[in-house]
């Protein structure tokens, strides 16, 4: 701690992590502290810095997604593509943060489970919200795969599994942090695609019905 202040002070004349330029804390977080204090190298992180960029990830994959789709319709809706691109991504945008924060809520009693002792309460917070971030980018990337869509399962666990142990440093700590919250994630997924397997076919008839009636 006091070399972290030492080396603060010599190069930015200031000895608070919290009071470094700009410049030094976009790399370096403000409550970098932490590490030395805790030996926890994922609490100065701040909470919106996964969930964002998996948000960004996915609503650029939806939005290529959708442009791949609505190809062979692009001469009726190319008056119109700017605004439909534009929609899309700012919905799966908010979409994926919502989801991101979640996710990330109902991981987090797992993961204070198995890692308490291991990371500190914004460590856990933050391996919450990478789990949830990773897991939902690997739906996203599932859109492009198709029927390889499990590839996509496989690579966010191996991923999620690396990444947490290697700050854990514990790896059966670690394997069973992944495995329940992608047990959870997955059965969610299965869920929905159950209601919507139900629902869309129901939703279609319905629409059918309503335009043989008009």
């Amino acid at each position: 701690m006091n070399q972290l202040r030492e080396t603060l002070k010599h190069f930015y004349g200031v000895d608070d992590p919290r009071k470094a330029p700009l410049n030094s804390r976009l790399t370096h977080p403000g409550k970098r502290d932490l590490v030395l204090r805790f030996g926890d190298a994922l609490a100065p992180h701040a909470p919106w810095e996964f969930p964002l960029l998996a948000a960004l990830f996915n609503a650029t994959v939806v939005d290529f997604y959708l442009l791949l789709r609505i190809s062979s319709f692009l001469p009726l809706v190319s008056r119109f593509l700017t605004l439909i691109l534009t929609l899309f991504y700012v919905g799966s945008f908010v979409g994926s943060l919502v989801l991101v924060y979640l996710f990330g809520l109902v991981f987090k009693p797992l993961v204070r489970y198995f890692l308490t002792g291991s990371l500190t309460e914004d460590g856990l917070t933050n391996v919450s919200l990478l789990l949830s971030s990773i897991y939902l980018a690997a739906s996203a990337a599932s859109l492009l795969l198709a029927s390889l869509w499990w590839t996509a399962v496989i690579a966010a666990f191996v991923i999620t599994l690396v990444i947490v142990r290697h700050y854990v440093g514990k790896l059966k700590s670690s394997l069973f942090t992944v495995l329940s919250t992608m047990v959870i994630y997955l059965a969610v997924n299965l869920v929905l695609l159950l209601i919507m397997h139900v629902t869309v076919p129901i939703a279609l008839h319905w629409f059918e019905s309503l335009w043989h009636v008009r």
